[in-house]
């Protein structure tokens, strides 16, 4: 009788070591698929957190608050964006083959040849200054980049300070601007320095034109170095007629020319006078069909 209880009692603790084992097996499986399931769940959440980084950032892109900073460029929408960019190309393109393909061509008449080559096709860009300034934008975010880069030698200011001229002039006369105009009443002293600019100049057109602080640390590193100014006087015996901004006289007519002293300012004076006199009649006229 005994070795039958003895024969029963192991039997059932075989079977409940058995259905222990079996559970805890099924407890492993369990906990193995929960694993892969939240392992799983996490991968989803990283690739959906991924992808929703990523609209975030192109959202802050387009709103021009990312760390991936703009440098205050305007993006036109998509409609009008392609002829602002056609006309950035058809600009820098045109501006860059004239100077090298005609080395007797100056600034003038490289921009005038620009200009009449692209002011029928894109006069929607030339005549509208909404337009003009996401193209002025462009090329200052661009400008910034390339100093940000260590690339202070690039043409972007003198395309800035060129159509910054063309929407100041067609806003003073409250007329559309022509190249006639233009050519009367630009300041192509102001164009002219910026190609052979110091750093410092430089470094300082774009940072004031720009709404980040992105070219602060940059302009420390170079506020030590002078400001130069190109002389009027063609005549200047000063090496490539450059001389201390802080020294220069300027013409108090037309407050456009610059001389390094009153000696040059006086040997110009014959040839300066008649452009003085005409700019500042042209100015008058326009003026007066406001």
């Amino acid at each position: 009788m005994s070795s039958k209880k003895k024969a029963r009692g192991k039997a059932r603790r075989a079977a409940k070591s058995r259905k222990a084992r079996e559970e805890d097996a099924a407890a492993a499986a369990a906990a193995v698929d929960e694993k892969n399931s939240i392992d799983s769940q996490m991968q989803r959440l990283k690739i959906d957190y991924e992808d929703a980084l990523l609209a975030n950032v192109i959202n802050l892109l387009a709103a021009g608050n990312s760390k991936i900073c703009p440098h205050g460029f305007i993006p036109l929408p998509l409609q009008e964006g392609h002829v602002c960019e056609a006309f950035i190309d058809s600009l820098g393109d045109g501006f860059r083959a004239c100077c090298e393909e005609s080395k007797s061509m100056g600034m003038i008449e490289c921009f005038k040849n620009v200009y009449y080559t692209t002011e029928r096709k894109y006069a929607e860009v030339w005549n509208d200054p909404g337009k003009l300034q996401s193209v002025i934008s462009y090329f200052l975010a661009r400008g910034t980049d390339y100093i940000l880069e260590g690339d202070y030698k690039n043409p972007l200011a003198i395309y800035v300070s060129f159509l910054e001229q063309w929407v100041a002039i067609e806003h003073t006369t409250q007329a559309k601007c022509n190249w006639d105009k233009f050519l009367a009443l630009c300041n192509w002293s102001q164009i002219g320095e910026l190609p052979g600019a110091d750093n410092h100049t430089l470094v300082s057109f774009f940072k004031k034109r720009i709404p980040c602080k992105c070219l602060e640390k940059r302009h420390k590193e170079v506020k030590s170095i002078t400001k130069i100014g190109i002389c009027h006087n063609l005549s200047c015996s000063l090496p490539d007629r450059k001389a201390t901004r802080s020294k220069m006289l300027y013409c108090t007519q037309c407050r456009i020319a610059n001389y390094c002293s009153r000696e040059c300012q006086v040997a110009d004076w014959p040839e300066h006078k008649n452009y003085c006199s005409d700019r500042k009649l042209t100015t008058q006229k326009l003026m007066q069909k406001k």
